[in-house]
């Protein structure tokens, strides 16, 4: 069935976009409807996806499908969004990966995320394989981790994001803060002394509405700019990157800050020379993933 966006009060098909709308709306939201998907296949995954053993999806990426893995991209729908970079990166230096991905499961060590189902399951597989591969040197971590605290925008209908590991006592905000830190330096740690080089990606910025749809209202003079602020963003990730600026000085992580390349002003950008830099309200589509290109130069 073809998705649909509501603009300016008329309903749009995402595909034979009726005669009404100027080339302007029509290029907008065409830019906008490529699904991840179909994005990691043509700018990155080599192969097919495939279902991993405990859940989640895997694709070959980098220099061939038939390669043993150097390295491995881990994590939330973010990774998805971050394989044209890290893929482009890799090639260049004729290395191959794997990227290994569930959706809203922040890669963590021992750590229930109580709202995704068998999410510390799929990540204990995926350490485990990891760390017994010798032929992986590099494990990038990519994930929405300020999602893993706190939903950008709390839905009264649902329960709270909340995280547990066998340490906590409860399970609350406070706590998820401290499962978060402890699940995220026990997986830092197995990693660093099996050898593996580990590089943190932090999120992108979270628009909060559909991007497409939102610069389509905009392009008819309707609605306001959603762009998030500089200011905001760095409020939101305030609580994860002390956590990332303290595994980097005690386990020489790296950390990939998007919003340097992304929120070069007051706000971020979401749009470069009037076209969606997203597909939805939080992932970049393939323009917007290669905008992050000089963050990782040097990577391998």
């Amino acid at each position: 069935m073809a998705a649909t966006a509501l603009c300016g009060g008329a309903l749009v098909e995402t595909r034979g976009w009726p005669a009404r709308f100027s080339p302007e709306v029509r290029a907008i939201l065409d830019a906008g409807a490529t699904a991840a998907r179909g994005a990691r296949r043509e700018h990155g995954c080599l192969d097919r996806l495939d279902a991993t053993p405990a859940g989640g999806e895997t694709c070959p990426i980098g220099a061939s499908a038939a390669a043993e893995p150097d390295f491995v991209l881990w994590g939330d729908s973010l990774a998805g969004n971050m394989v044209a970079p890290v893929a482009e990166a890799a090639a260049a230096r004729g290395l191959s990966g794997r990227l290994v991905e569930f959706h809203s499961c922040t890669p963590l060590d021992g750590v229930d995320a109580l709202r995704v189902r068998g999410c510390r399951a799929f990540n204990a597989e995926t350490e485990r394989r990891v760390l017994s591969d010798p032929g992986v040197k590099t494990v990038v971590l990519a994930s929405f981790w300020a999602a893993a605290l706190a939903p950008f925008r709390p839905d009264p209908g649902r329960s709270p994001a909340l995280l547990r590991d066998d340490a906590s006592a409860e399970a609350s905000a406070a706590e998820t803060l401290r499962a978060f830190d402890r699940g995220l330096e026990r997986l830092v740690a197995a990693l660093t002394a099996a050898g593996k080089r580990v590089v943190i990606v932090a999120s992108v910025p979270e628009v909060g509405v559909d991007v497409p749809e939102s610069l389509a209202r905009l392009a008819q003079g309707l609605g306001r700019d959603p762009a998030p602020t500089r200011a905001s963003y760095l409020e939101r990730q305030a609580a994860t990157f002390r956590t990332f600026a303290d595994l980097a000085a005690r386990y020489g992580v790296r950390v990939v800050y998007p919003h340097e390349a992304l929120c070069a002003g007051e706000r971020c950008a979401i749009a470069a020379d009037g076209l969606p830099l997203y597909f939805d309200a939080a992932h970049l589509n393939v323009s917007g993933a290669l905008k992050l290109r000089p963050l990782f130069a040097g990577l391998f």
